[in-house]
């Protein structure tokens, strides 16, 4: 009787043991994937994807749910997988749009926001610089991947909706930068201080230097710059 009881309380304290590692397995799994929830989130520019437009040079059009990835400087999407994918071969896009926000590519590597289309035709565009880096201390309970950002690349989309993905990057830790820059007649030229403007408004340059005294535009203020090169170009 006493051997029967010794066995029972082993038993006991062997599934005691099972039921808490499984316990803590299932709670470290869930803090783990509250973090890479968090980690993607910083990811992106806006709090939520929204559905949008792409529209290619071929002329094919493609509804999305969109958002814009920090580290890669990309266009990103959800598939119905809930995977995430980033535009490339810009050279294949006309615009992409959602929300309130409107892209264009100004090369075949950078897509750039557009923020204003003045009277004379010159565009106001905010163009984000994100660096990225792996994550060194990224390793998991036994051995696993604490991060799970991974965002494929969509070269094209064809008629028929398939995807053409390249590769995969990973990270949750990157540096993020911006400029603003004015398109006008094909050129680019980086807007960052009043006297950037002087090659460009040659002609009007004393009277852009009264305005400037007169209003003192923050040059890292978007609605400061529109009001300004609204000026400009009247």
């Amino acid at each position: 009787m006493k051997k029967a009881i010794f066995i029972l309380s082993i038993l006991i304290a062997f599934s005691c043991t099972i039921l808490y590692a499984n316990n803590y397995q299932t709670d470290h799994k869930k803090t783990n994937d509250e973090q890479d929830i968090e980690n993607m989130k910083v990811q992106f520019l806006d709090a939520e994807f929204q559905p949008g437009k792409i529209i290619f040079t071929n002329g094919i059009t493609s509804q999305q749910n969109l958002n814009y990835h920090l580290p890669s400087n990309r266009i990103c999407f959800i598939n119905e997988q809930n995977e995430p994918f980033v535009l490339a071969k810009l050279n294949n896009i006309i615009v992409v749009s959602y929300g309130d926000r409107t892209f264009i590519p100004i090369d075949k590597y950078n897509i750039v926001e557009l923020l204003e289309v003045f009277s004379d035709g010159s565009k106001l565009l905010l163009q984000r610089q994100g660096k990225a880096y792996e994550n060194k201390d990224n390793a998991g309970p036994y051995g696993g991947s604490t991060t799970t950002s991974s965002v494929r690349e969509l070269s094209s989309i064809t008629i028929n909706g398939r995807f053409s993905y390249i590769e995969a990057t990973t990270t949750n830790k990157f540096t993020l930068s911006e400029r603003f820059l004015l398109m006008k007649n094909g050129k680019k030229y980086t807007i960052s201080r009043l006297k950037s403007l002087k090659k460009i408004y040659r002609s009007k340059w004393g009277e852009i230097e009264e305005y400037a005294a007169q209003n003192k535009p923050d040059f890292k203020n978007q609605q400061d710059l529109i009001e300004l090169l609204e000026f400009c170009t009247k």
